[in-house]
């Protein structure tokens, strides 16, 4: 076997996977690695083929123990006290993160090194990671690295939605050794800390750097060169981002190979001009590398990074041509071992399978190329290729999108960034000698980014610059990568590569592809169950509904108002939840009301989706979140919902059934939804109350197969009566988790129980989904879906 490394990272890397997929016995474990290791000990003078196997027995044992030891929590993490109100004191272990929210007052986000809790009972030293989240006024003194604070809250785990497709948040987080979090409402303490520190003093010359740029710099650039100088999105306009994101060159704004590449690469030029042996100069270059690494504050991405750019300086001063496949595959063994949960890591993914792609498919990609295009064009266009073809399983699961326009952005904007980077960094050195060399490397830093933006901003308007991809399971990304390399003259075994087979029996190959050509478009054809999706939005309201031809009708979409960090749960959990379900276009929005819960995140879905038809609530008073999607539409038709409004689509029925017209933005005015098809139905009811709820019994509201429950679950909603009429064989309650209301309410649950329904509720099942041919009707739950995601892991 000629590359043993990388065969035996990929089976401790499937041996990571496996650990969840059932109760491994420990005695068991530890036995089959003791003897897979006598025996591949036995026979490497022997067979070594054999040994490569028993090898790659012993390192995919070895992953499921790795995992399993490292997921254990100590017995006195700060996650146990999770659900008590406690006194926390503990170390700033970042620079936090200050977000004004009005002139009086600013949020502050810490990351802390927990340390001592005080609870009703007694103290208790406690250790592990935790996000303390604090509104103060914006003239209390904010602490910073390395300062002790004192704050009161309830701990929570962490807990991100709960939908498919969506990246775990809690397992991120873990991932970084945080597992609680807290929010404290009352005045924090602030001990200074000593000013010893090394690292403390790094984090001063960074944040004076960071100050520096943002002297210099309009707001907007400073911004977006501090991201590509340390990382992060921070302060950056969301068109920006956007436009990055279309173009593909989002990764310019995380420090990642590309950086350390160029702060090698610059050095070693260094070293070439003043004459240096190769040695020195490599040696040169790893002090360098070493310097970005701190400089960027030595988070797991850029460690990663630096750990390749460094093997590859290692090779490089030893007079050895670097080992591609041997240098990622044992930087990847290397940080799987240390840290296991990397793997379901979207970073790490993202850049070892973008290194694989340009390890194994670069120079064949490029040899294609250099036929048709000049060795001018082609270098970066096979650059972009053989990347893309390695991320897109990723980028498929993740974003369900592939940026077309990625490669004229690596041609014309990334040498221009890359550019920006290195007189960045030179402006950082400089700052250290004299401040107005700093001050003009940093103007034109702020030249570049001008033009930097205006062209992220033109590609990303070109037509066709992203195309759809439908989401890969972790199945159908092994076959991907496995024609892939078939494509690429990979052989497997006795399989001869793609291009001997199309060479010797070319017509069985063109028979093979129209096959399969005319199965997909059957299959694409052929119509499918109506699909109910409840989307985990938190506390609030999001209902997608699917035809059998793939039409879609979105109820409500969620969302949250006026949010001083900016987040909007109809354009980072909506939309991304729609994406993954192949929906490109809504035929329907309807708006039961408008209340940010409901409608807060339609204006971010009907910016970004063709909507067709918007029906909304017949309000006097448009609430602010409505009066947003309403200037905000693109596309969409805005029509008033009446009562007896119908609406056929596929051969699915929607009927209003209740549309009260003027009032307020109220609970009662909800405009409530039946959804039939065949012999099922479902009733969406919005926050419709008690009231509201007998005067449709009165009128003979006829029995329905799911309801969603109304006001998520008040007792002031789901009244006996209105049960008893409806007779449903489930229910649905769209909850936030831990909610402060109390919702669902007890009361409401016992008088489900009492009427024999079914419940399920996003807050403890994620996403539920329902299907029907219009004869069975079936469920299932995020909990019984998400096993196979590319990002499970740490859900424990």
């Amino acid at each position: 076997m000629r590359n043993v490394t990388l065969f035996i990272t990929a089976a401790f890397a499937a041996g990571i996977w496996a650990a969840d997929l059932a109760n491994w016995p420990w005695p068991a474990l530890v036995i089959s690695f003791v003897a897979l290791l006598l025996a591949a000990a036995w026979q490497v003078g022997r067979c070594p083929a054999r040994a490569a196997w028993l090898l790659a027995g012993l390192f995919f044992v070895a992953g499921i123990i790795r995992f399993l030891h490292a997921d254990m929590l100590p017995a006195n993490d700060i996650s146990r006290y999770a659900g008590n109100s406690v006194v926390l004191s503990g170390t700033v272990a970042e620079s936090p993160r200050v977000t004004p929210v009005s002139d009086e007052q600013v949020k502050v986000r810490y990351r802390l090194t927990a340390e001592l809790v005080q609870t009703e009972r007694d103290y208790k030293t406690v250790r592990g990671g935790i996000i303390v989240t604090v509104r103060q006024p914006a003239n209390q003194t904010v602490a910073g690295y390395g300062d002790k604070i004192t704050v009161s809250g309830i701990i929570a785990a962490p807990r991100g939605y709960q939908n498919p497709g969506a990246a775990d948040w809690a397992a991120a987080l873990k991932r970084q050794g945080i597992t609680a979090i807290l929010f404290s409402p009352g005045k924090v303490i602030v001990t200074p800390a000593p000013a010893s520190s090394w690292y403390g003093r790094l984090q001063a010359w960074r944040q004076a750097l960071k100050g520096q740029i943002a002297a210099t710099l309009p707001p907007s650039d400073a911004a977006i060169l501090t991201g590509l100088v340390f990382g992060g999105y921070e302060g950056i306009k969301k068109e920006v981002i956007a436009d990055f994101a279309t173009t593909g060159i989002i990764h310019i704004l995380s420090v990642s190979g590309t950086h350390i590449a160029l702060a090698a690469g610059v050095a070693l030029w260094l070293g070439r001009v003043l004459k240096l042996r190769p040695r020195i100069s490599a040696a040169l270059a790893a002090v360098t590398v070493l310097f970005y690494m701190t400089l960027a504050g030595l988070v797991p991405p850029v460690v990663r990074s630096g750990l390749m750019g460094l093997t590859a300086l290692a090779a490089l001063a030893a007079g050895r041509e670097p080992d591609a496949p041997t240098a990622l595959s044992l930087s990847a063994l290397a940080m799987l071992a240390v840290q296991p949960a990397l793997l379901y890591d979207i970073s790490f993914q993202l850049s070892f399978a973008a290194t694989a792609g340009l390890v194994f498919l670069y120079r064949k990609t490029l040899a294609v190329l250099t036929t048709v295009l000049p060795e001018l064009l082609a270098g970066p266009f096979a650059v972009t290729l053989a990347a893309q073809l390695g991320v897109l399983p990723f980028l498929a699961w993740y974003f369900n999108t592939l940026s077309l326009s990625a490669f004229l952005a690596n041609l014309i904007i990334v040498p221009l960034v890359e550019g920006v980077v290195i007189l960045g960094l030179a402006a950082c050195l400089a700052s250290l000698f004299t401040g107005w060399g700093a001050k003009v490397l940093l103007a034109l830093c702020g030249l570049a980014i001008g033009a930097v933006v205006q062209l992220a901003a033109f590609l990303a308007a070109l037509p066709g610059g992203v195309v759809y991809l439908p989401p890969f399971t972790i199945w159908a990304g092994l076959i991907y990568y496995f024609l892939i390399a078939w494509a690429y003259g990979y052989r497997f075994g006795i399989l001869p590569s793609l291009p001997v087979v199309m060479r010797r029996w070319p017509q069985a190959i063109a028979m093979v592809g129209l096959a399969a050509a005319v199965c997909l478009a059957v299959a694409l054809w052929y119509p499918r169950p109506v699909s109910v999706h409840f989307i985990d939005v938190g506390q609030g309201d999001a209902t997608l509904i699917t035809t059998p031809h793939r039409r879609a009708i979105l109820v409500d979409a969620g969302g949250t108002s006026g949010d001083a960090d900016g987040f909007d749960v109809g354009e980072q959990v909506v939309l991304p939840y729609l994406r993954h379900h192949g929906v490109q276009a809504l035929d329907y929005l309807i708006l039961t009301h408008g209340h940010s819960d409901h409608a807060g995140g339609a204006a971010a879905i009907a910016a970004s989706l063709p909507v067709k038809t918007a029906l909304v609530a017949q309000e006097e008073q448009i609430s602010p979140v409505m009066q947003a999607f309403l200037r905000g539409k693109k596309s969409a038709v805005a029509v008033p919902a009446f009562t007896g409004q119908n609406i056929i689509i596929d051969g699915v029925s929607l009927t209003v059934v209740h549309a009260p017209v003027g009032g307020a933005a109220r609970n009662e005015a909800s405009v409530v939804v039946r959804v039939d098809y065949g012999r099922h139905s479902f009733l969406l009811t919005g926050d419709l109350e008690k009231a509201q709820e007998t005067a449709l019994v009165a009128d003979g509201i006829e029995p329905c197969s799911v309801l969603k429950v109304g006001h998520h679950g008040s007792k002031t909603s789901t009244s006996s009566e209105f049960l008893a009429a409806l007779s449903p064989q489930y229910a649905v309650i769209s909850v936030g988790y831990q909610n402060r209301f109390g919702h669902p309410h007890p009361e409401t649950l016992a008088r489900l129980d009492r009427q024999g329904v079914k419940v399920y509720r996003t807050d403890r099942d994620g996403a539920i989904l329902f299907t029907t041919d219009g004869k069975t009707l079936t469920v299932s739950t995020f909990g019984d879906r998400h096993a196979a995601s590319p990002n499970r892991g740490g859900q424990r």
